[in-house]
């Protein structure tokens, strides 16, 4: 019997002969008649194989090809070779590059097995005699992309669904590395990819349904690149569009705000078919990694665009990306090639990386809602919409449309009229949703075959010839080492260029596992044994741990003592602090504590002991007045409603002051007493406070996502609003006991005014209701430091207030800050490559201690919130008081308090 089946491109035959000689015979003679029909069905389709050059015989790099016919893009390697298999016919090819005359050719492909063919492209001379300027002065090119940015969104949203055939080949090679990098890297199998080249190459079917769904089939595969490092979240580029704010995670130059961001030059206008295309050089303002230059090119009245010519730079390596569309269909350009390249540089790392793509459409769907049929002036005005306001939408869409030059206002609002009038639901309802759902664009589906592809397969596929060294690369695969340091994600490839393996030991401490739920960690001898030092306590000797309890999947019970002796008071310090997270989908966290410390009277408003322990020791200089702290606590905190968070917790605590109890450290004067006067002294006799507390957080429309079971808030266009209610009870039988009610109001929020913009405020209202006993730390303080170095945000503090600066009666604080990535320094475009940012800060307080407002305009520069050094200067009222300058290293701060 003979069974034979098609296998994708090329047919197997699978023979099962019976033991009969005189059905061997007849087998033998159906075999052969079947290899002639083989060879005949084979034969239907060949390969045209084509070289592009110039004029002068050089190879054309990267010209563009298209196939009306087949509705087949292809893009020619740096030789300006391709291929692609053709059933026998007439075709037209339509070649264009950069710099070069577009050519239509007519291709016959006959029977014989390769067409063999050879384009010539004549070099074109811009006509820069062709671009008019106005009189008014401004580039033509701002009109031409006015209209662009203006029908950006009924371009991105003109397809409904499509089909396209995707190859894909891509190659990378890591050259070189610096000496130091090399020693680091602890992983022979990590080294042994500097140098080697690493090719891939897929052909791929993509199902693209509107607005932003793909589904991407891997029809076949091939790569000699280990698994570490094989990308795991399909093809990326050709599921980004320009028309997008964001194209590759970038301001796009058709952005809304694009001319905020980019200047523009028109420096082109030629013809190609019937239409009339404008090059434009996008120029961007500022040097940024966010930024693209280069070119873009725009389709005449039709405001498609035509051709993609971007690079970006950041950080030493450059991207750079050239897409070719081409009309499909009436009136619709969609990409037909794609050629990336990436020249890596940096930190040292010397190497490159290339992409290729192909495409060929094997169906389009245009979106045919009426809405879009109107703008494309497809249908009349007779169309019924749904509404009144979609109606009067496109009465001022055709109003503004019919403009022969728009102002920029013009296009933004033609921009976003577009968009709320076409924008799909899925997409509205995503933007208004609070919850934030990530979304996986790409639906990946692996053929079982994809990796078993023979070399016919592949000769059939291939649009783009492997060069000698890549054909080697897959040869050699083996040799490229699979390791254990590389770890692949959808966007990025990390290395680890440290010691794979986990130490835990008494010295370097670590995490231990005790069971599937339960999990130990401690500081260790080296990190953990010497915590702090003051004049107060001496050497704070001990150790830190915690008990992590998953009580559920999403439950998690969390005890973590800190035991330590202080060397000069002898005697143990200890803070025990318990946390139950429960309740995750609401924030759900209940805390005890107790505790026999010294703390700073300022509490968290005051100098870091980090830097205090560092100013003591080595200058004599002690910034933080301490008091023992003897106390226990309990308090819960929950969402009530999302953005409405109500935390409750009440308390005792015993309090006394303290005294130094030494004074050595290595320069600088003697340090300052604990308390510096006997009056200070006598207004902070041993007391003790019982207190309840109440705190409601309430951010309008906070948006978040939930991951792992847990809801983690994100952002909000809204401001912050926060009431703070604490009252202490005499309860107790007991002379000095606190008893008062203090309020407090903040209003805060973070304004992102564009894209290297951000302004920042916050706002503070209290007082004491009823104040009939209160003590040092029961007053309200400040955010200061009389330290150089401090742990705080400048944004969010003083620089210059007197240490202690305190208020028990009513007060008034306000900071306000422009942060900016461009604002003095960064202007100077040799700066630019740099990445500091700088910001302009004023902060205002008013209190019972102040006669006149005080206040502090300050300058910085440096990285966010990971460091920053600043100049101030104080003023109270009117008059000038004094200047200074600070650091600020806010690395040990909780995230959200940065």
């Amino acid at each position: 019997m003979i069974y034979w089946h098609l296998n994708h491109t090329h047919y197997k035959v699978n023979i099962f002969v019976s033991s009969n000689n005189y059905q061997k015979i007849i087998c033998m003679r159906q075999i052969l008649l079947l290899l002639v029909l083989l060879f005949s069905l084979e034969s239907s389709s060949q390969i045209l194989k084509a070289k592009i050059i110039a004029a002068s015989g050089d190879p054309v790099s990267n010209a563009t090809i298209y196939i009306p016919e087949i509705t087949l893009g292809i893009v020619a390697d740096e030789q300006g070779k391709f291929q692609t298999k053709l059933n026998p016919g007439t075709y037209t090819c339509q070649v264009r590059s950069i710099g070069f005359e577009s050519q239509t050719k007519r291709i016959e492909i006959s029977s014989d097995k390769i067409t063999d063919i050879q384009i010539i492209l004549t070099e074109k001379p811009l006509k820069l005699n062709e671009v008019v300027i106005t009189p008014s002065k401004e580039n033509p090119a701002y009109n031409i992309m006015r209209h662009a940015i203006a029908r950006a969104s009924f371009h991105l949203y003109q397809v409904s669904n499509y089909t396209s055939e995707n190859y894909l080949k891509g190659s990378a090679k890591i050259e070189k590395i610096p000496g130091l990098m090399k020693m680091m890297i602890n992983d022979k199998k990590l080294l042994s990819l500097i140098g080697k080249l690493m090719v891939l190459e897929s052909q791929n079917q993509i199902l693209f349904q509107s607005p932003s769904k793909y589904t991407q089939k891997v029809i076949a595969y091939k790569s000699s690149i280990p698994k570490d490092l094989e990308p795991k979240g399909g093809i990326r580029i050709p599921t980004s569009s320009v028309y997008e704010p964001f194209f590759m995670d970038e301001i796009s130059p058709l952005s809304p705000q694009a001319f905020r961001y980019y200047q523009f030059k028109l420096e082109d206008i030629f013809t190609s078919g019937n239409y009339q295309v404008n090059k434009i050089r996008i120029i961007p303002k500022v040097k940024n990694g966010k930024l693209f230059s280069g070119y873009v090119y725009i389709v005449d009245d039709n405001w498609s665009v035509y051709a993609l010519d971007l690079t970006e730079t950041e950080m030493g390596s450059t991207v750079r990306t050239k897409i070719d569309y081409q009309e499909v269909k009436p009136n619709v350009f969609m990409p037909i090639a794609y050629d990336v390249y990436t020249n890596i540089g940096t930190m040292g790392v010397k190497g490159y990386a290339r992409f290729y793509s192909s495409v060929k459409y094997k169906s389009i769907k245009l979106n045919e809602s009426s809405a879009v049929a109107h703008i494309q002036k497809a249908v009349t005005k007779s169309v019924q919409l749904v509404s009144k306001k979609q109606h009067k939408m496109l009465d001022k869409i055709d109003e503004l449309s019919a403009k022969d030059k728009i102002s920029t206002r013009d296009a933004i609002k033609l921009a976003r009229l577009t968009t709320q009038i076409i924008e799909p639901k899925e997409l509205k309802d995503q933007k208004e949703s609070i919850e934030i759902k990530d979304v996986e664009k790409i639906k990946m589906e692996i053929d079982s075959l994809a990796e078993k592809r023979d070399s016919t397969f592949w000769e059939d596929v291939r649009s783009v010839p492997l060069r000698t060294d890549e054909a080697e690369s897959f040869v050699h695969n083996d040799s490229l080492l699979a390791s254990k340091n590389i770890k692949a994600t959808n966007n990025s490839i990390e290395f680890n260029l440290g010691n794979s393996k986990k130490s835990t030991s008494v010295l370097a401490g670590g995490s231990i596992g005790l069971g599937k739920s339960t999990r130990f960690t401690y500081n260790g001898l080296l990190r953990g044994l010497l915590k702090e030092y003051n004049f107060v306590d001496g050497a704070w000797l001990g150790q830190s741990m915690s008990l992590y309890i998953n009580t559920t999947k999403t439950n998690k019970l969390i005890f973590s003592p800190d035991i330590y002796y202080s060397t000069a008071r002898k005697s143990i310090i200890f803070d025990v602090n318990s946390q139950y997270q429960y309740a995750p989908l609401a924030n759900g966290r209940l805390l005890f504590s107790i505790r026999n410390t010294s703390e700073n009277i300022q509490q968290e408003q005051g100098t870091s002991r980090f830097f205090n322990s560092i100013s003591s020791l080595f200058f004599g200089d002690n910034a933080i007045r301490f008091y023992q702290n003897k106390s226990i606590g309990v308090e819960n905190k929950i969402d009530i409603i999302n953005g409405l968070s109500f935390t409750l917790g009440t308390g005792y605590a015993n309090r006394q002051l303290l005294s130094n109890h030494t004074s050595y450290h290595f320069l600088g004067n003697a340090p300052e007493p604990n308390f510096p006067s006997q009056s200070y002294s006598d207004a902070f006799p041993n007391n003790s406070i019982t207190a309840a507390w109440t705190k409601i957080e309430y951010t309008p429309f906070y948006r978040y996502r939930i991951k792992d079971g847990k809801k983690e808030y994100v952002s909000s266009a809204y401001p912050t609003f926060e009431l703070t209610y604490k009252k202490a009870i005499p309860i107790l039988n007991k002379t000095e006991q606190a008893s008062y009610d203090k309020i407090n109001l903040l209003i805060r929020q973070r304004v992102q005014l564009s894209e290297f913009d951000r302004f920042n405020y916050s706002v503070s209202l209290g007082t004491f209701l009823m104040k009939d006993k209160i003590y040092a730390p029961d007053y309200k303080y400040f955010v200061t430091s009389p330290l150089l170095v401090t742990d705080k945000t400048f944004e969010n503090s003083f620089g210059l207030l007197e240490n202690y600066t305190n208020s028990s009666s009513r007060w008034m604080e306000a900071h306000l800050s422009w942060n900016s990535d461009y604002l003095f320094l960064k202007r100077v475009r040799f700066l630019q490559h740099y990445l500091f940012n700088e910001v302009l800060q004023v902060s205002l307080l008013s209190s019972e201690q102040n006669k006149t407002p005080y206040m502090e305009f300050g300058y910085s520069i440096g990285f966010n919130n990971l460091g920053r050094i600043g100049v101030f200067g104080s003023f109270d009222g009117l008059n000038y008081k004094n200047t200074g300058i600070k650091i600020s290293i806010p690395l040990f701060l909780p995230q959200e308090q940065r």
